[in-house]
């Protein structure tokens, strides 16, 4: 049938074209092509060949020509469904935000004022320690450093003062005994260990050449009652050694000193009322 459809279609356009040729072609009763005229017609043999295989031309319906462009079939849109997302506001709130903000504010101001307090904190030890600094060399320059290191001074020196006597006390017997020998070395190896020490802080001993009592280095210690109106004042005996620091007098020599009186009925060596150990 389908092969009827197309010749009669073809028929139709050959009629169009030349009417004198299509009169030449008959159809049988199915509708197929029958003898055409001018050809000799076909065989028994002939018409049971099959017949060639043709590619499928496509029907009235898919057929189109410039005038008549075959309809384009709609294509039915198919959309799918769009999965629905659930979103979830992350985002912090404001609150949330300002709490932040503030908590951060408050970090930062604990950490200054821990940094503030370690700095008072040195600051006040510096000043401590330039305060002591300060106070240490006013009292070296108004001569406390200097009245310790005397202090301590006169105390090794009455030592060697009695290191001496008894060394002197030794020594009268120490020719004839052995054990006093040993004693007066003793003492006075101790005695020159102190006068070191004096010597490494600059206080040596001195003995003043004046035969006459100066009272700026010397201390009299015993009056001595003389007749001789010459040897008034004058210079008895050497007790103790006066020791000095760079020219400035520490402890003054002790010393006896004569004094002259008239009479003959006064007691000779009383002490001075007026000596005062130094």
């Amino acid at each position: 049938m389908m092969i009827g459809n197309i010749f009669s279609s073809f028929q139709k356009d050959s009629s169009n074209d030349n009417p004198s040729e299509t009169s030449n072609i008959d159809l049988d009763d199915s509708g197929n092509p029958g003898n055409l005229s001018g050809t000799a017609p076909l065989t028994a043999s002939e018409t049971d060949k099959p017949l060639p295989e043709t590619e499928s031309l496509p029907t009235e319906e898919t057929v189109s020509t410039p005038e008549n462009p075959a309809p384009v079939p709609a294509t039915e849109e198919t959309t799918e469904p769009i999965p629905e997302t659930v979103t979830t506001d992350t985002a912090p709130s404001e609150t949330e935000v300002l709490k932040q903000e503030l908590a951060d504010i408050k970090a930062s101001l604990a950490a200054l004022q821990e940094s503030f307090d370690q700095k008072i904190k040195t600051d006040a030890k510096k000043n401590e320690q330039f305060d002591r600094l300060h106070d240490e060399l006013q009292d070296y320059r108004n001569g406390t450093f200097e009245k310790n290191i005397d202090a301590i001074a006169l105390e090794i020196i009455r030592l060697i003062d009695e290191l001496g006597n008894d060394a002197n006390f030794y020594k009268e017997t120490a020719e004839t005994d052995g054990t006093a020998k040993a004693l007066y070395k003793k003492t006075d190896d101790l005695r020159q260990e102190l006068l070191d020490i004096l010597y490494r802080q600059s206080i040596e001993p001195y003995q003043d050449k004046s035969e006459e009592l100066d009272s700026h280095r010397q201390t009299n210690v015993q009056t001595v009652i003389t007749e001789e109106a010459e040897k008034h004042r004058k210079i008895a005996e050497r007790v103790a050694d006066g020791y000095e620091k760079n020219g400035r007098v520490i402890r003054k020599e002790r010393v006896k000193v004569y004094r002259a009186v008239p009479s003959k009925n006064e007691t000779n060596n009383q002490p001075d009322k007026d000596w005062k150990a130094s």
